[in-house]
């Protein structure tokens, strides 16, 4: 029988933390800036997350590296949208833990920004929205949108 804390623990693995992973989005100061894109003119970053930044956004999630193949070290804000490479918008997600289920989300978030059919406010309201459902999280819009990067990797 596992003890509370350590079933607590490995349950958690599955779950975004608001304190490990606030979010954060790309800016034309970030070190990764690549271009602004779609016709609401938002800023992208290219993919960049060393195996060091994986060590630091795993620790405190309690995964370690031996099972890192299990899983995806997700953009919580996507490069797509906007979301920075910065270690507040890493998260380790389990694969087993609804990764292809935001994956439809994040996609038809691309797709609407993309056409201009909604803004990246709105966009990011999307994953905020299947996040706290799908996690029983809180996080809010206006807490994202101008939150500031720490300046890890970026």
């Amino acid at each position: 029988m596992l003890f509370p804390t350590v079933l607590a623990a490995a349950i958690s693995n599955f779950n975004i933390n608001p304190t490990w992973t606030p979010g954060c989005l790309c800016t034309p100061s970030d070190k990764h800036f690549d271009s602004l894109a779609y016709p609401g003119q938002v800023p992208k970053c290219t993919r960049s997350v060393s195996a060091s930044q994986k060590a630091q956004v795993a620790k405190p999630y309690g995964v370690p590296k031996s099972d890192w193949p299990n899983y995806e070290f997700d953009h919580f804000i996507p490069l797509a949208i906007g979301g920075s490479n910065d270690q507040d918008n890493i998260w380790p997600q389990a694969e087993a833990g609804g990764s292809l289920d935001k994956d439809k989300i994040e996609n038809a978030a691309y797709q609407q920004l993309k056409k201009g059919q909604i803004t990246q406010k709105e966009a990011v309201q999307m994953i905020l929205d299947w996040t706290n459902n799908a996690y029983g999280t809180d996080y809010d819009i206006d807490q994202v949108m101008t939150r500031e990067c720490t300046g890890t990797n970026h």
